[in-house]
């Protein structure tokens, strides 16, 4: 399953992100990231492993399989640029064979044309990222252009999701809404490097 998970910056992608490889880590799934975590230790053997780019192509290039593993990949345009589609080959073909090895696959970018058009292509669930306040019993959207927030505020952050599922009609692929939903921030914020910028290498 490939999954871009998009937004604005500050949208919390990131912590989707984070959310999502927790559920796989505690199903028992070994975690692969190019962004620093810190999950609780856990009975069940699984690992975590954070890799940079050239790992990834070696990989890809080996044809290493990975079962059971959820990965996610902070800022991944900047290692598979839709401006450099030759230079991507070998990764895109790495991910789109992920459905034969049950992988769960997770890549932030600020919007989908920053992606591979080969990974675009054959995405399986697509994410919207942005922020809420939980203010007098209900949420409310922030404005995209306050990148920001006063450290009083963030107990009341929410990440507002929406998930996008493909359609095929015939010879037309549509998305449609599968899901939304609220995080709340601060139960995620210990759990993965907030300041960490994630490099081209």
């Amino acid at each position: 399953m490939i999954n871009p998970v998009l937004g604005l910056m500050n949208s919390g992608k990131t912590l989707y992100m984070t959310h999502q490889l927790l559920k796989a880590w505690n199903k028992g799934k070994t975690i692969i990231t190019n962004y620093a975590l810190y999950f609780p230790k856990n009975k069940l053997g699984n690992k975590i492993y954070k890799i940079n780019k050239d790992t990834l192509t070696a990989w890809a290039l080996k044809g290493t399989p990975l079962k059971n593993v959820a990965i996610g990949l902070d800022e991944f345009w900047l290692w598979c640029d839709s401006r450099l589609s030759i230079a991507n080959t070998t990764t895109t073909y790495f991910f789109n064979q992920s459905s034969k090895d049950d992988q769960e696959i997770y890549m932030t970018s600020q919007h989908n044309g920053q992606l591979d058009s080969r990974l675009r292509e054959n995405c399986h669930k697509l994410t919207q990222c942005s922020r809420a306040l939980f203010h007098n019993g209900k949420m409310i959207d922030i404005d995209e252009e306050q990148r920001f927030l006063p450290k009083e505020m963030l107990p009341k952050l929410y990440i507002k999701v929406i998930e996008f599922k493909r359609v095929n009609r015939g010879f037309v692929t549509d998305i449609e809404v599968a899901n939304m939903f609220y995080i709340r921030a601060m139960k995620y914020f210990n759990l993965y490097d907030t300041t960490q910028k994630i490099t081209k290498q």
